[in-house]
This record gives structure tokens, sequence and C-alpha cells, in this order.
């Protein structure tokens, strides 16, 4: 039996997927989510990872 004689996909009245109506480019939301990260996070960034604590992550 081919595809079409089984009825799959046809006649079905699924609705169609919603597609964004805002105008804003894919950049765009990407540049204002991780905006929206940064705010969450707050300005405690944890401590600053100096000289000493990184050649320390290459010995053996």
């Amino acid at each position: 039996m081919a595809r079409d004689e089984m009825g799959v996909g046809k006649g079905r009245n699924e609705p169609e997927a919603q597609q964004d109506q805002s105008g804003d480019t894919l950049v765009e939301r990407g540049l204002a989510y991780g905006r929206a990260l940064r705010a969450r996070a707050g300005n405690d960034r944890g401590p600053v990872a100096d000289k000493a604590f990184i050649d320390s992550l290459y010995e053996r």
C-alpha cells in the first residue's frame, strides 16, 4: 500500500505552527537573552583567577 493510499498527512486539520510576529531577528533575541542572564547573575562574578592558579591547572 502506498503512503498516499493510507491517507497519512492528508485531510488532517492540524493547526499550523505559530510564527513569531515580533519582528526581532534571531541575533537581537539572543542579545536580549544574554543581557537578561547577566542581569540575573548580578555583579558578584566570584574570585578572579590569578596567574598562579591558571599555571597550576597545567601542572602534572
